[in-house]
This record gives C-alpha cells, sequence and structure tokens, in this order.
C-alpha cells in the first residue's frame, strides 16, 4: 500500500509526507519540497487538470489518495475572474482524481475542501450539519467537489472529507498578517469582548 500526496505544497501536504514516511509508509507526492524528507520519498509531477499526466503514477487498488490540490484564496482575483480561477484545478482536478482511481479500482480518499462551504455561521458551535450556503466562487468550487465525493461514495468509494476552518503555513498568515502589521505599528488592536 503507498499514501499517495496530491497538492502537497501547501502546510498539511507538506508535513504529511514527513509523518506518513517515519512512520514506514510508502509516500509518494506530485510537488518536492525543501523538507528533508523529499531526499528520500519519491514525486511525480502532475497536473490535475491534465488526466492523462496521471499516468505517471503507479495506482493500484490498496492504494490510500489524499487530495489537498487547490487553488487558493490567494492572489485575491476579480470578482469576475474567480470561476475561471477556481474551478478547473479545485473542480475538474477533483472530477479527474476520482475518475483516475475509480478507473484503477482505488477506493481510499482523504480528500481536503474548507469550512467556507458552510457560508455565514447560522449556529455557534458550527456543526457538520450546518446548512451549505457557500461564500463566493472559492467556497463554492469546493461544494462541488463535496458533491462528487456523495456520487463516488454510491459506486462503493471510502472518501474522508476534511474541511479545515484555516491553515497556516508558509505564505498563508490571512488576518495574522493585518495583527501582525498593527502590532509592528503600535496601533491599536480590535478586540471582541474581552479578548
Amino acid at each position: 500500500m503507498k499514501h499517495i500526496i496530491i497538492g502537497g505544497d501547501g502546510f498539511v501536504g507538506r508535513h504529511l509526507a514527513d509523518r506518513l514516511s517515519r512512520l514506514g509508509e510508502d509516500v509518494g507526492d506530485i510537488v518536492k519540497s525543501d523538507l528533508p524528507v523529499y531526499r528520500t520519498v519519491p514525486f511525480v509531477t502532475v497536473d490535475v487538470t491534465k488526466p492523462e499526466t496521471f499516468r505517471a503514477i503507479d495506482l493500484q487498488p490498496d492504494d490510500v489518495v489524499y487530495n489537498l490540490s487547490a487553488r487558493m484564496l490567494s492572489p485575491i482575483m476579480p470578482r469576475a475572474k474567480r470561476h475561471d480561477f477556481f474551478f478547473p484545478v479545485n473542480t475538474d482536478g477533483t472530477r479527474n482524481i476520482l475518475a483516475w482511481m475509480h478507473k484503477a479500482g482505488a477506493s481510499r480518499l482523504v480528500h481536503f475542501t474548507t469550512d467556507m462551504v458552510y457560508g455565514h455561521s447560522k449556529t455557534v458551535p458550527q456543526t457538520e450539519d450546518h446548512p451549505c450556503e457557500p461564500l463566493g466562487e472559492y467556497g463554492l468550487s469546493k461544494l462541488v467537489t463535496e458533491r462528487m465525493c456523495d456520487d463516488y461514495r454510491k459506486m462503493g468509494m471510502r472518501i474522508s472529507v476534511f474541511r479545515p476552518r484555516l491553515i497556516i503555513g508558509p505564505g498563508r498568515l490571512g488576518i495574522l498578517s493585518k495583527l501582525f502589521k498593527l502590532v509592528d505599528m503600535n496601533l491599536p488592536v480590535p478586540m471582541i469582548g474581552s479578548g
């Protein structure tokens, strides 16, 4: 059994390869970062928008695939260009991964989406049964991938979906960059309630 990480250049993927290899698992990735694990872990360059590139991976029925591939919210795109920016990788890429896995008889997928599929909170805490009303094209592109996963589950695939709230890693500071800027400039930091 191999663990194949697709889209592993983000915070989760960069460390998932390292942890799995330390546990003695066979790991493959499509992005080679500067982490020491990549001196020993095999990697293959794949473009999720081009199904023919998956032929470079020897996928077997008992392998586990981790789909971390995504176009992120950075850089900020003009609203009119967001669909064409997010959907080819997030949605079409996931469709290609699912079809590739199904054809190979591989049924185990760990798929990462986003909490942005929920939209604005209607309840606190926000639970898994919260209504899905995505915010913008990014959230919508990820919700469409979850619906695809539902369809493939009906065909026998075992798919786990994770909806992380915020992934912080290299180049992904989000709101924290604004906070750090206020602190650096010795300006007041807005707080909610008691802070």
